[in-house]
C-alpha cells in the first residue's frame, strides 16, 4: 500500500549551468510483513546542464533488510550499483547511475527495504554530478523510525519487575 507518493523538484549548479529535474519519493507498506519500503526515482530534465552520477541518502537506522533497484517499471536507466557506506557514514546509502542519467532521462525505481513500522521526514539526499567534487544541495526526505528491540526488551522487563513488586506487596 502506497503511503506517500511525492514528486519534488531539484536544481543545483554544475557543468557551468544548472542541473535540474525531479525526485519521486514513495513510502510503501509491505503487505508481506507490514513494514516500510522506501522508493526513489530521479528524472534529469531535458534542458539540464549535464548527467547525474549518484543519488546518496541518509541517515538511516540499522533497520535495513535490502538495498536494491528494480529492473521493471517506469524509467530508462538502471542503477549500476547500490551500496551502504561503512564507517562514519554507515547510515547512508548510495545508488550509482554511472554516466547514464543524462539530460532527458530518468531512473527506474531504487529502494531500501526496512523493518521499520513508521517513518518521518528525517533523511536527506543529494545528487552528485560526474567528476564533480561537490554534491548538490541536500533535500529532506522520509526515513524509517525503528522500534528498537532493546528498548522493547527493557520496557517489558520493567513491566515484569513492576508486576512482581505489586504481587509481593499485595500478598504481604
Amino acid at each position: 500500500m502506497v503511503l506517500v507518493d511525492d514528486v519534488v523538484p531539484f536544481s543545483f549548479d554544475a557543468y557551468g549551468g544548472t542541473v535540474s529535474g525531479t525526485v519521486q519519493v514513495r513510502v510503501v507498506r509491505s503487505v508481506v510483513d507490514n513494514t516500510l519500503d522506501f522508493y526513489w526515482r530521479v528524472t534529469n530534465d531535458a534542458a539540464s546542464a549535464g548527467p547525474i552520477a549518484d543519488f546518496r541518502i541518509g541517515p538511516f537506522t540499522d533497520t535495513f533488510q535490502n538495498v536494491n533497484f528494480r529492473i521493471d517499471g517506469l524509467g530508462d536507466v538502471d542503477s549500476i550499483s547500490a551500496y551502504r557506506f561503512s564507517g562514519v557514514f554507515e547510515s547512508y546509502v548510495n545508488f550509482s547511475f554511472g554516466d547514464a542519467l543524462t539530460s532527458g532521462s530518468s531512473t527506474k525505481f531504487f529502494f531500501v527495504d526496512t523493518e521499520a513500522p513508521s517513518y518521518q521526514r528525517t533523511a536527506f539526499y543529494d545528487l552528485i554530478p560526474i567528476g564533480e567534487a561537490v554534491a548538490s544541495l541536500t533535500y529532506p526526505r522520509y526515513a524509517p523510525i525503528p522500534v528498537p528491540g532493546a528498548l522493547l526488551l527493557f520496557g517489558s522487563g520493567l513491566m515484569g519487575l513492576g508486576a512482581a513488586v505489586w504481587r509481593r506487596k499485595r500478598n504481604a
